[in-house]
Order: C-alpha cells, then sequence, then structure tokens
C-alpha cells in the first residue's frame, strides 16, 4: 500500500514539474518573440472589435457629419504612430487623424487557454483595470463629441460595431504595408490633427513672428477658459510634458481626451488659478528663459484673466447677497 502511494505522489510530482517546465518554456518563448517583433508592427486584428453594441456607447452623427467621415474612410489613412490606447493614422490632406483604439488591450474576457492564462500572469485585479480603463476611453470620447468638440477637435466618432455602415478603410503602416479593414468592427475617433505648443511658439519665434507666438499663448488660455467654464476639468497635471496641447489652425485643442471629466459645482476663477500656479508652471518658466518678451507677455494676460475672473465672482456674490 505504501509503495502505491509512493508511485502516485511519484506521478504527480512529475506531472507538476513537466507543467512548470512547460509554462517556463513558453514565457521564455513569448519573451523572445516580443524582443524579436520588429517595433511598432501593426495587426488589424489590435482594432477589431469583439464587444457587443450598448446603448450607452451609441453617438447621434448629424447627416453632413456622415457625409463628411464618407469622404475620409475614401482616403488612404496613413501611419502616424501609436500609443498606448490607440493606433494613429493621418489623412492625406494630414488636416485629420483616426485613432483607432487597441481593443485587444481593453477585452473583458479572457478567451485564451489555461497555459497561455498562466504564462500572462495577469490577476483579477488587473482585468478589472483593463474594464474600467475601456470604460473611460469610451465614455470620455463620447463626452468629447457631445459636448466639447471646439477643445478637442473630435469631429466623429464610432465606439459601437454597425452593420454595413463603413466599409473597406484602406491603411498603410510605417513599413508602407497596405491592409484593408472593415471600419465597421473597429472603434475609433476622428480629431483634427494639431501641431505641439512649445516646437509651434519656437518655429515662430525662429522665424521672427512674435505676434504669432503671442497668439498661441492666447489660444491656450481661451482653451483652458472654455473647458471651466463649461464645467469640465483636466485630470492630467503634466499637461506640458506629456505634449496634450496641440494647435489647430486658428485655436488650441486636447491632443489625449482620455482625462476630461464634468466637475461638479466649478469656480471659474480658482480653476484657473490652478491652471496657471500648477499646470501652466512649466510653459511659463519655459517662455521667461527662452522667450522673455513672450514671457511677459503671458503674465501680462495671466494677471488680465484672473483680475477679471475675481471681479465677476465678486459682482455674482454681492448680486446673491442683496437678493437673499
Amino acid at each position: 500500500m505504501k509503495k502505491k502511494v509512493l508511485s502516485i505522489l511519484a506521478v504527480v510530482l512529475s506531472v507538476m514539474m513537466l507543467v512548470f517546465l512547460t509554462v517556463q518554456m513558453l514565457r521564455i518563448d513569448e519573451k523572445m518573440s516580443q524582443i524579436a517583433r520588429p517595433a511598432r508592427l501593426f495587426n488589424p486584428k489590435l482594432i477589431e472589435s469583439r464587444f457587443p453594441a450598448r446603448k450607452d456607447w451609441e453617438v447621434k452623427i448629424s447627416s453632413d457629419r456622415e457625409r463628411f467621415f464618407y469622404t475620409v474612410c475614401q482616403q488612404t489613412l496613413t501611419w502616424l504612430g501609436r500609443g498606448m490606447q490607440a493606433v494613429v493614422f493621418e489623412t492625406q490632406d494630414k488636416k485629420y487623424v483616426v485613432k483607432f483604439f487597441q481593443l485587444g488591450r481593453l477585452k473583458e474576457d479572457d478567451d485564451r487557454g489555461f497555459i497561455q492564462n498562466l504564462i500572462s500572469k495577469e490577476t483579477e485585479e488587473k482585468r478589472k483595470d483593463r474594464v474600467s480603463h475601456r470604460e473611460e476611453i469610451f465614455s470620455s470620447s463620447k463626452m468629447c463629441f457631445e459636448e466639447l468638440q471646439e477643445e478637442t477637435g473630435i469631429v466623429y466618432v464610432h465606439l459601437n460595431k454597425t452593420k454595413d455602415k463603413i466599409h473597406t478603410v484602406k491603411l498603410v503602416d510605417k513599413y508602407g504595408q497596405s491592409h484593408h479593414i472593415r471600419g465597421d468592427d473597429s472603434s475609433f475617433v476622428v480629431q483634427r490633427k494639431a501641431k505641439y505648443l512649445i516646437p509651434t511658439i519656437n518655429g515662430f519665434m525662429e522665424q521672427g513672428k512674435t505676434e504669432e507666438a503671442k497668439a498661441c499663448v492666447d489660444h491656450v488660455f481661451a482653451l483652458l477658459m472654455s473647458l471651466a467654464t463649461k464645467g469640465f476639468v483636466d485630470g492630467d497635471d503634466a499637461l506640458i510634458r506629456n505634449n496634450n496641447i496641440g494647435l489647430a489652425e486658428d485655436r488650441a485643442i486636447y491632443i489625449d481626451t482620455g482625462h476630461l471629466f464634468r466637475a461638479q459645482n466649478l469656480d471659474v476663477s480658482e480653476r484657473m488659478r490652478y491652471e496657471f500656479q500648477v499646470r501652466l508652471d512649466p510653459l511659463e518658466k519655459w517662455l521667461n528663459v527662452a522667450y522673455p518678451e513672450i514671457g511677459a507677455y503671458y503674465r501680462a494676460r495671466r494677471n488680465e484673466i484672473l483680475t477679471m475672473l475675481a471681479e465677476e465672482r465678486d459682482s455674482k456674490n454681492q448680486a446673491e447677497t442683496a437678493t437673499a
């Protein structure tokens, strides 16, 4: 009896050791594949949606916008870059970008096999984080299209899978390889293409275009004022370091809209004071060193705005006190 038990234990241990060695070898193989894989290689399956349609992701699109997008999807879209949440292509006229969400990273259910799940070492907490991230991205995209088009430059949104609405879209990746995808099966936003703020100011100053550089400052202030006035804030304090403000023709817009949210009972005066003291402080410091003339203009306009907002708030408080 004892020998039988020992034999069984030996078999179990052998099986466990075999599984352990298999998992370790697969992990090594997966890491080596990642190392050997060309950087930024694009696979259309990355943007293929497996999510069922949801009512809260539906977005009402006007017929004018539908016609506009039809002209966009008839163009060949060329690779521009990849971030954590989206792969980005630009239109041939270079006026717009199409951001396709990398849905493989946002899926809720993991349909991989048992061994692959062992390899991934993914915890339930990480799965929940992934789902939460997807909810944030989709909700933010819908909100920006419906309420913040001017501030974000988002002119078209497609979140739910559709049928026979958006047919073949041609994409050209970083290596010049063409891909034909069904737009119906992807989730994306179309956004006005913007130039980064600091390089744009640099360019104007190198050309001696001081007034145009000052206008960039005004556009940034107008963007943040507009956002606060509508009752929205951006949760990313590294606004300047992350290059999250761009210039699109005659105005500034947010490039990454994933951190915008509605704030209850927002005090515009206090919010703008915070913008200047915290989020725009790196811009002011850079201007003071690189272009003192523009730095002086920045401070003058900042003081004008804060004084105006403080006076408006005091006047409103006085009126409410008199009415009470």
